[in-house]
């Protein structure tokens, strides 16, 4: 797997290097491969950029952040207490790390992503049978919602990423009944601590302990693509109707569906390649070189 840097102002060049690095005969191993295009953002090289960040711009980075709707309404202000914390990191720094994570979804959701699938779909068919047996076989899906994950991959593959946010997001939320389902291994550290082993969402995200379900990576993804009304909050905007037509075309909901995808795809990959690293969120294979 290549890892698409953002530092650079000429993107061209890695976007070409990507596109080749996916491209493979088997259709199967194209999917594993574009599911593994880009690993998870990082939360502790945002930690490090927003502290960097902070040390470079110490007066930049001390003026107070407020967020508006798109009625006007103001939704988000930056405590006034040096104390307060947002996820358990400082609340100027996680408000720095959420503004790089979203220059991150804007490049690769706005860029990256969608030439890649348009690649991948073109040169490969996939129905939704083979969504269906991917979600049915992954060990992240509840078997609940195996069908309503089937279908929003299947809309995104086929092009209706709008959609697609529309059944994904809501088969994350806690007012469906259902989360992510736990890896195994997480789940038994949970319950031993007398936590609840199905937590919705929210509640999920907001609990310190998360990090032991998914991993500091992904629980990071979630919190600053899902919740909280910096960030593009998702979750929010799907639950209240306040999704407009822009979305079906918007980068935000391609990076969404990929990363719901990824999620999906790696554990079942990885299933079929290693037990012991079925509930992996990186694939096990090593990434072969381009056909």
């Amino acid at each position: 797997m290549q890892v698409f840097t953002m530092e650079t102002s000429d993107i061209g060049e890695h976007v070409v290097d990507l596109l080749a690095s996916i491209r493979s005969d088997d259709p199967v191993e194209s999917l594993r491969r574009f599911a593994g295009i880009q690993r998870l953002a990082s939360l502790s090289e945002a930690r490090s950029e927003a502290e960097q960040r902070q040390r470079d711009s110490p007066l930049l980075a001390s003026i107070g952040r407020r967020t508006l709707a798109a009625d006007g309404r103001t939704i988000y202000r930056s405590p006034t207490s040096d104390t307060a914390q947002i996820y358990g990191e400082p609340a100027a720094a996680w408000e720095r790390m959420i503004q790089h994570y979203q220059i991150r979804v804007s490049i690769l959701g706005g860029t990256v992503l969608p030439r890649a699938w348009q690649q991948i779909s073109t040169e490969h068919r996939f129905h939704i049978g083979d969504f269906q047996a991917l979600a049915t076989g992954s060990a992240t899906v509840p078997s609940t919602h195996e069908g309503a994950f089937a279908r929003g991959l299947h809309y995104g593959y086929s092009g209706d990423f709008g959609t697609a946010v529309h059944l994904l997001v809501p088969v994350s939320k806690p007012s469906c009944g259902c989360t992510w389902r736990m890896p195994a291994n997480a789940r038994a550290r949970w319950g031993r601590m007398g936590m609840k082993t199905s937590l919705g969402l929210s509640a999920l995200m907001e609990n310190e302990r998360v990090v032991d379900i998914f991993g500091e990576d992904l629980a990071f993804e979630l919190r600053a693509l899902m919740c909280g009304p910096i960030g593009p909050n998702l979750r929010n905007e799907v639950a209240h109707g306040l999704v407009g037509d822009s979305t079906f075309s918007s980068g935000v909901s391609v990076y969404l569906w990929w990363l719901t995808l990824k999620i999906v795809f790696m554990p079942y990959w990885n299933a079929l390649h290693n037990s012991e690293a079925a509930e992996a969120r990186e694939p096990d294979a090593p990434h072969k070189p381009s056909e």
